[in-house]
């Protein structure tokens, strides 16, 4: 443990942040960081370290540069070598193919390649406190080793995260129907039809360690609030999941201003818009969406009749249908996930999301 008491009395507490390969996961860790520096006082200063592999380096800075009297120290560790993957390809949003997706993956959720680097980090930085990423299991493990907690930060909310636990579950009913039950649910009860479900007996191995390790934490964090998800908050200490539970969200970026003409265009475009009128549609920084999805996704965006803004990942290269951006660009527009930043989010023009 590093801390510290300052001349003046005032103890130093340092907190370690470990996210994910993901854009969609550094951007709320960074944002917490700022948040848990902020929260200083003239008894306690909070440093906040985030650690991430050189490549993503540059997804951190962009960010502290919005909060000027932020004070977030930024340390690297080396991304793992991974046959097959291309150098420099640290982050989800990167990764231009699925088997590209799921070598970062499978990496980052591979103890004998990430233990050793993760576990030279934390001594080397030795904070009183680490946050990490659901798929470091192994970061409770250190975090014991040292005498220190250790909190796991869910980047998303409480509603999906339980309900891939749930469905994830051994005991998920298969009704007569060929209809997926999962139990215990809060209303409304999840009920998927088996077809439409992925294989999820591949991910249950790596998920029945992310949920020992939940269990064995210090805590759980959570980027929501309670006000939004009650019940499902409820659920992670009213079931015995975890120890403690933390809802610190949302964790947004920053406000700024649009810095170029193409981000512009889209604020004014949205200005032309009634409020409520307007469908976003985003799949973040993870999922890969193929080339025929992306197609039926234009022309059920085209068929819709609504006004809608679109990210597609720059990662996809993807030609829309012949003809489509003609039929579409009084009242609608596909560009690149840039958008699900303030200040687009932040407009009233959104309807569905």
């Amino acid at each position: 443990m590093a801390s510290s008491i300052t001349s003046s009395g005032s103890k130093t507490l340092r907190v370690l942040l470990l996210p994910h390969f993901a854009t969609g996961h550094i951007h709320p860790f960074t944002e917490l960081a700022v948040s848990l520096a902020a929260s200083s006082s003239p008894n306690a200063t909070v440093e906040a370290i985030i650690a991430v592999t050189p490549a993503n380096v540059p997804i951190v800075q962009s960010l502290l540069e919005r909060h000027s009297a932020a004070t977030v120290k930024i340390v690297t560790y080396p991304f793992p070598t991974v046959e097959g993957l291309p150098k420099g390809v640290e982050n989800l949003g990167k990764a231009a193919t699925q088997a590209d997706s799921m070598r970062i993956n499978i990496a980052a959720s591979t103890e004998s390649l990430m233990r050793p680097v993760h576990e030279t980090l934390v001594r080397a930085q030795s904070p009183d406190a680490i946050i990490t990423d659901l798929l470091f299991t192994w970061s409770a493990d250190i975090a014991d080793e040292l005498g220190v907690p250790c909190v796991t930060f869910h980047v998303t909310g409480a509603f999906s995260m339980l309900a891939m636990r749930h469905l994830m579950m051994e005991d998920a009913a298969i009704d007569g129907d060929d209809t997926v039950t999962a139990p215990p649910f809060p209303t409304p009860q999840i009920r998927v039809p088996r077809t439409e479900l992925p294989d999820l007996s591949i991910f249950r191995y790596v998920f029945g360690k992310v949920h020992s390790m939940q269990a064995a934490c210090f805590g759980l964090a959570v980027n929501t609030f309670s006000g939004l998800e009650q019940q499902y908050c409820d659920m992670y200490t009213g079931q015995g999941y975890v120890q403690r539970s933390y809802f610190v969200g949302p964790q947004l970026q920053s406000s700024e201003s649009p810095t170029d003409d193409s981000k512009s265009q889209y604020i004014g475009w949205l200005d032309t818009k009634s409020d409520h009128s307007v469908v976003y549609v985003s799949f973040g920084s993870c999922a890969l969406v193929s080339h025929a999805q992306l197609d039926q996704l234009a022309l059920g965006l085209e068929a819709s009749g609504k006004p809608f803004l679109w990210a597609v990942r720059a990662a996809e290269k993807w030609t829309p249908p012949k003809g489509w951006e003609k039929r579409v660009e009084d009242r609608g527009s596909s560009s690149d996930p840039g958008l699900h930043k303030p200040p687009y989010l932040r407009t009233l023009q959104w309807a569905r999301f």
